[in-house]
């Protein structure tokens, strides 16, 4: 059933900084504070990771995953849904890596304005889709598109890759989704 992970209070020891860990079945997964890390899985429902510190893992096998303001890494990945997620704090601190994966939806991500990142995008889609997905970013992206279809899992595919360098490169952003547009934005 549905996990909710909200008001709990933890102490101020250090000895007491806990990873909040959720897995379930089946069901949303909503979290209000993760302040040491948020490790959450369901084989089905959405994910809402309202505030976090230090990394987020969210895993779902079917629904959209939402983390609503997150102070560092990102990985989170659905087999059908949404994803969205804004990234806060000083770019310049912490591990800010994102590893973002749709098996089919657009996904959305929010960046500190001056985050020096390696972005590396990719769309497919099949040919019962509209085909016409697109990169949505405040960057000069450098594209590429497969002209011929390719049989992956017994489906055929066409693929648009996009990637870029921001400042130094040093955060590494994969983002891959199917049949959903990518956005990206700072603030």
């Amino acid at each position: 059933g549905n996990v909710i992970y909200k008001n709990v209070k933890q102490r101020a020891a250090v000895s007491d900084k806990k990873v909040v860990r959720i897995k379930t079945m089946g069901g949303a997964i909503d979290v209000n504070h993760a302040m040491h890390g948020a490790d959450v899985m369901t084989m089905g429902g959405n994910i809402h990771v309202h505030t976090a510190k230090e990394f987020v893992k969210a895993k779902t096998m079917g629904g959209n995953i939402t983390i609503d303001n997150i102070d560092g890494y990102v990985k989170a990945n659905t087999m059908a849904g949404k994803i969205k997620v804004t990234m806060t704090g000083d770019p310049k601190k912490k591990k800010r890596h994102v590893w973002l994966v749709s098996g089919s939806g657009d996904i959305k991500l929010t960046i500190p304005k001056g985050l020096s990142m390696d972005i590396e995008l990719e769309i497919a889609f099949n040919k019962h889709s509209a085909g016409n997905y697109r990169f949505f970013t405040p960057f000069k992206i450098d594209e590429t598109h497969t002209d011929q279809w390719h049989i992956v899992k017994g489906e055929a595919k066409k693929y648009v890759y996009g990637k870029t360098i921001v400042g130094n490169g040093k955060h590494k952003i994969k983002i891959s989704t199917k049949n959903g547009n990518i956005y990206m934005e700072e603030k």
